[in-house]
């Protein structure tokens, strides 16, 4: 019975603490004249917001309106030969050219508008080089324009690649006018 009292005590003693830092005391307010319960200062505390969010509601319909897909098959249409232009390399390279920052740029905006959209970036070199150097050329020259998009945001389950290395020439001239057409990333538009 001895170590039922006192753990009755011991109990007791806890309940006080508790209770007694819960109780309602009053605090005064900034101006000197105010007064608040500590209950009602904490409570205002809790409430007020700390960041303001959009609803989601609100950012689902700005990222994935939704719009049928023959509406899109049009909207891929007009986007495939307004917006997804060849990307070129110089000789030898797999490195994106200064000039092509700001349409590679526009490309990754639009993709990220337009989730359900996937692009394959497909990757060709001019006819000089074996055939095996020039696949993993075409790789590289597709991998750099991939991590430049999903560096800028759109997701990587968007993005496929290809190299076609020298077997998709635009032109099939030998000179240095062909070899520069054909040195580039070709991008395609599909619906997931």
């Amino acid at each position: 019975m001895r170590s039922f009292g006192k753990l009755s005590i011991v109990a007791l003693v806890l309940a006080f603490i508790v209770l007694g830092g819960c109780a309602k005391r009053t605090v005064k307010g900034s101006a000197g004249n105010e007064t608040k319960t500590t209950q009602q200062a904490a409570a205002k505390q809790v409430t007020a917001p700390t960041v303001n969010k959009p609803p989601a509601a609100t950012l689902k319909s700005v990222t994935t309106p939704e719009i049928s897909t023959s509406e899109l098959r049009n909207i891929i249409k007009n986007a495939s030969s307004t917006i997804f232009r060849n990307t070129h390399f110089d000789f030898d390279k797999a490195v994106i050219k200064k000039e092509d920052f700001a349409a590679l740029r526009n490309m990754a905006q639009w993709l990220i508008k337009h989730p359900r959209v996937r692009v394959r970036i497909e990757g060709n070199c001019d006819e000089r080089g074996t055939q095996e150097y020039n696949i993993a050329l075409g790789w590289r020259r597709a991998n750099v324009v991939k991590n430049y998009f999903t560096a800028i945001g759109v997701s990587e389950d968007q993005i496929s690649m290809v190299s076609y290395g020298k077997d998709n020439p635009i032109d099939p001239a030998h000179n240095k006018v062909a070899w520069a057409k054909n040195r580039r990333d070709h991008f395609t538009l599909m619906i997931k």
